[in-house]
């Protein structure tokens, strides 16, 4: 559910960034778009905070317990070998990796001079 708050702020943040960029906007609206952008500033950031911890949470709770061994009806030893030695799955929204997708889904920001610490 964060994660999915955090895109709403996301297209959300797209649509004024959009808006801003077209060619006959007055000045007073892109004024305001910037004023807003600056409000979903702190509530992106909160949310993304939100969405790692509960995406770090939720691959704790996955991953194995060190030194245990599987019931014997979960299979050899040999096969959860394989499997948690590949590492953690990846968290998928929409099948996408939402880490990877946080990582570049503000780069449209970049044409906007936005400093980096801001989002």
């Amino acid at each position: 559910m964060c994660c999915m708050m955090r895109d709403r702020l996301v297209a959300r943040t797209r649509e004024i960034f959009e808006f801003s960029h077209q060619d006959n906007v007055k000045p007073k609206f892109v004024a305001g778009a910037v004023r807003e952008l600056a409000n979903l500033e702190r509530d992106l950031r909160e949310a993304g905070v939100r969405c790692v911890n509960k995406i770090v949470s939720w691959t704790l709770g996955l991953a194995p317990i060190p030194n245990s061994q599987p019931p014997a009806s979960l299979g050899t030893a040999s096969s959860s070998s394989s499997s948690s030695s590949s590492g953690p799955e990846p968290f998928l929204l929409y099948g996408e990796e939402y880490l990877l997708k946080m990582f570049t889904d503000l780069d449209f920001l970049v044409d906007m001079n936005v400093r980096p610490c801001v989002i």
